[in-house]
């Protein structure tokens, strides 16, 4: 399948980190060694399952597996196509970036959402839960600092900064609102 082990590595290495992140590395490996940032004006995007917990109970893992990948699959093919990043994800919460490649970055993050809820409640009606509120985002833009977090020994791409932590604000306010999308002016 590869012809090395280097391309091994390399396919693995951008599999993990994400096309995004490889690239910076291919660019400017010894740069990327080290705990560093940027300011940058982006959007930031938190998706999550509502009520994951309680699906979870009423499911076998082997259907949560499949439900995840399914998940997964629908958030990052909207996301990358609409030139967003894929940065992180914690359980079912997927966080991303829009701005990195170009400026239309508000348009673009509320464009991967609606593209995102079509495909993935076409998907709900195929296993009968078409009638559950499921997919929940929190939106927002200003600058963050994004960059490699973490120590010389562990680093991480991410972001942070008060937008980011607005943007997850606004994801988990979702459930008090009854909401599905909330999005910072």
């Amino acid at each position: 399948m590869f012809d090395n082990r280097e391309k091994l590595y390399k396919s693995a290495l951008e599999k993990y980190v994400g096309k995004h992140v490889f690239d910076l590395i291919e660019k400017n490996a010894q740069e990327q060694l080290y705990p560093q940032g940027e300011i940058k004006n982006l959007t930031i995007s938190f998706y999550n399952i509502m009520n994951y917990t309680l699906l979870s109970t009423k499911f076998s893992p082997r259907f949560m597996i499949e439900f995840l990948y399914t998940y997964y699959d629908t958030i990052f093919q909207s996301i990358e196509s609409n030139r967003g990043v894929v940065l992180n994800l914690n359980g079912d919460e997927i966080i991303s970036i829009f701005g990195y490649k170009d400026s239309n970055h508000e348009i673009n993050a509320i464009k991967s959402y609606f593209n995102s809820i079509k495909i993935f409640n076409e998907y709900l009606k195929t296993i009968n839960l078409q009638n559950m509120n499921l997919l929940g985002i929190g939106i927002n833009s200003g600058e963050v600092n994004i960059g490699n977090f973490g120590t010389e020994n562990r680093l991480f791409y991410s972001v942070s900064g008060n937008h980011v932590n607005l943007a997850h604000l606004l994801l988990n306010s979702n459930r008090l609102y009854n909401t599905n999308i909330i999005i910072s002016d």
